[in-house]
């Protein structure tokens, strides 16, 4: 697996390290080919998704045309040292800390992480871009779907930004049957590039005068810390694919004098492919910070930004017309305040099961026949105001949620108070917890206020220019926040929790930026705060190694985003470490495999691995169908995929046993 995994990731470096040299990154200056990469990445996601939705290419093909391109560009630059040594050891380094929990925690913590649905509907619609055409696809029948289910998932998320699933199932084209032992090297690959450009964008805003290793160790806290962490268990590919180019388009703007049309024209044609929500959340902003520019400037980012929507155009269906209308679900009505992955908010504590409680016998009250009626008009700001502020355990409660809100805000879910310990101790606890963060915060807000009003408050011994790209920088987190604002106003939490991970990594540069000054106070948080984010990576793996309860999943909690009890059954009563068993079905030569696997996600595991294989087909007993996995509309039951006899039937039961003999 180890190997498997480094070849992967050398052949995606080498792939998009060769096509970056095709367009022109660079004022001809050595360290602007730090961009190089980046560029063959953009390149490489556009147009694998052109040539499968448009040109109708098999991903097959497009994967050898683009690496005899990469192989020509290679001979024709003869060159390939655009990153220093430093750069590339970075790099690795990052990678390996990000896929030491898959090598420790195996199959079964690298299957997926905290979001079984999303997980499969990134993965496989992926197996089936790989193995079935676009044109198949867009004339699906009934029938095919009662055949393989995962054709509908497939065919529904072309118009969901496919492009990351397009790109993982093209990394993998090289060996189509392993694609499934690569869904967590692909994220792990994509994210070691956000720690780069993170990096890149402290050394840009001079952090590195403080220390010299302190821009590197930031960019390894945001991946490892707990942003980079919720990120990757939320299972959010396509928000993983799609931050470094956010980040690359901050920092062009930021460091406006090596503004390039070309640079800032590829990051914003990715991120739009890749997940167009986080561009049009930051789109404000930036046209704010662009205005200000000087106009030579401005014209080369409006030019950039006329680029970026024509290029939706080659798919208007999974870019552009699907971030219209996810904007529009985005500033919706109400939702629950403790669903989905944001109730980490209220800390790991009980805080979340008391909350939900309440809130549950008071929608029943508002209306018992409809819960989803009564979440659509109530009003949670109120529901807190007349349910905890009228005595006083509900303004200590008030003030439980307070700290714990704080705390996840600026990363320190994991430093509120534990379950199961008591009531006083909580208390102490979360004073103590406060001490620090107001400290922590009081600081952050000072350093952007002067940076937003006064710059010249800024008496390190930076440049002007870098005092103007802390206001510019500054600017641009208000502007996100007050974004925001407006979704919780809104009590769309849930759009809230996703947009902060958005900003995150600014944030937590602001935080660095606002300790790393001379100050005894100041530098002993710091460390306090960069050792607690660091300390999350081995945190991570010893948590899934000492949990016994639950096998191989870190931190399964009432509030964490940890998986839901079906896949943490899941989990723990299934293997995903099917190599052997695999093997065997191959070597028997079965055609046919019955599916007795009772629960759902490990039945979706092997029907997603089973449909790598063309002569291999599966049929699961006759189940139900459904539209999403086993919710949405009822389509009919499974049918066999085709017609009896077939020459070597197998059985898979839910103990994971193989039989091997005929079928009736």
């Amino acid at each position: 697996m180890l190997i498997l995994d480094l070849l992967y990731f050398v052949d995606f470096l080498f792939l998009i390290s060769a096509l970056g040299m095709l367009i022109p990154v660079s004022n001809r200056k050595y360290k602007d080919r730090f961009y190089v990469p980046f560029m063959g990445l953009a390149i490489t996601a556009f147009v694998a998704t052109v040539s499968y939705t448009t040109l109708h290419m098999p991903l097959t093909i497009t994967w050898v045309i683009l690496h005899i391109v990469a192989l020509l560009t290679l001979l024709w630059k003869r060159r390939f040292d655009h990153w220093p040594l430093q750069t590339w050891s970075y790099l690795l380094a990052v990678f390996l800390l990000l896929m030491l929990p898959k090598w420790i925690l195996g199959a079964n913590y690298a299957v997926f992480q905290g979001n079984q649905w999303d997980h499969f509907g990134y993965f496989q619609s992926a197996v089936i871009y790989l193995t079935k055409s676009y044109s198949f696809l867009q004339n699906l029948t009934t029938k095919d779907v009662l055949q393989n289910s995962l054709y509908l998932i497939a065919k529904d998320n072309l118009n969901v930004r496919p492009s990351v699933h397009i790109l993982f199932a093209l990394s993998g084209a090289f060996k189509p049957l392993l694609l499934y032992k690569l869904s967590y090297t692909f994220l792990a690959t994509l994210f070691s590039f956000s720690a780069l450009v993170v990096s890149r964008l402290c050394c840009k805003l001079e952090l590195q005068k403080r220390s010299v290793l302190l821009p590197y160790l930031v960019g390894v806290v945001f991946v490892v810390g707990f942003w980079g962490q919720y990120i990757f268990d939320i299972n959010a590919w396509s928000e993983i694919a799609a931050l470094p180019f956010i980040l690359l388009i901050v920092g062009e703007l930021l460091c406006f004098e090596e503004i390039s049309y070309f640079r800032l024209s590829a990051w914003g044609v990715a991120t739009l492919y890749l997940y167009p929500e986080i561009l049009l959340f930051y789109s404000p902003a930036l046209l704010l910070v662009a205005i200000l520019l000087r106009k030579s400037i401005g014209k080369k980012v409006l030019l950039a930004a006329i680029t970026v929507v024509a290029s939706g155009l080659f798919y208007l269906d999974g870019t552009l017309a699907f971030v219209f209308k996810q904007a529009r679900y985005g500033v919706g009505g109400g939702s629950f305040f403790w669903t989905y992955f944001q109730k980490f908010f209220f800390g790991k504590g009980d805080l979340v099961l008391e909350l939900k409680a309440k809130a549950d016998s008071y929608l029943l009250a508002m209306s018992p026949l409809d819960k989803g009626a009564a979440v659509a008009k109530v009003n949670w700001f109120w529901f807190f105001k007349n349910f905890f502020l009228s005595d006083a355990s509900g303004i200590l409660i008030i003030f439980f949620i307070v700290v714990n809100i704080l705390a996840a805000f600026s990363g320190h879910y994991f430093l509120t108070p534990m379950r199961g310990i008591s009531f006083s101790l909580t208390t102490l606890w979360s004073l103590l917890l406060l001490f620090y963060l107001a400290a922590l915060y009081f600081f952050a807000l000072s350093y952007l206020w002067k940076s937003l009003l006064r710059p010249k408050y800024l008496k390190y011994n930076d440049s002007s220019d870098s005092k103007e790209k802390r206001f510019y920088l500054t600017l641009i987190i208000f502007i996100s926040l007050a974004a925001i604002a407006v979704l919780v106003l809104k009590q769309q939490f849930w759009s809230a929790g996703k947009a902060l991970t958005f900003v995150s990594p600014l944030l937590l540069i602001v935080i660095v930026l606002s300790l790393a000054d001379k100050g005894g106070l100041k530098k002993v948080l710091l460390v306090i705060f960069m050792l607690h984010q660091l300390s999350l990576a081995p945190w991570r793996i010893l948590s899934g190694l000492s949990n016994d309860f639950v096998a191989n999943v870190p931190y399964a909690g009432n509030s964490y985003p940890a998986i839901l009890k079906d896949a943490i059954q899941s989990k723990t009563h299934y293997s995903f470490a099917i190599d052997e068993t695999l093997a065997k079905i191959h070597t028997h030569g079965c055609d046919l495999v019955i599916l007795q696997i009772k629960e759902l996600w490990a039945r979706e595991y092997w029907k997603s691995v089973l449909s790598l294989t063309p002569q291999v087909h599966f049929y699961s007993g006759g189940r139900k169908v459904m539209s999403y996995f086993d919710k949405g509309d009822f389509l009919g039951y499974e049918e066999l995929p085709r017609k009896l006899p077939f020459y070597r039937p197998c059985t898979l039961a839910d103990d994971l046993t193989l039989s091997f003999g005929s079928v009736k």
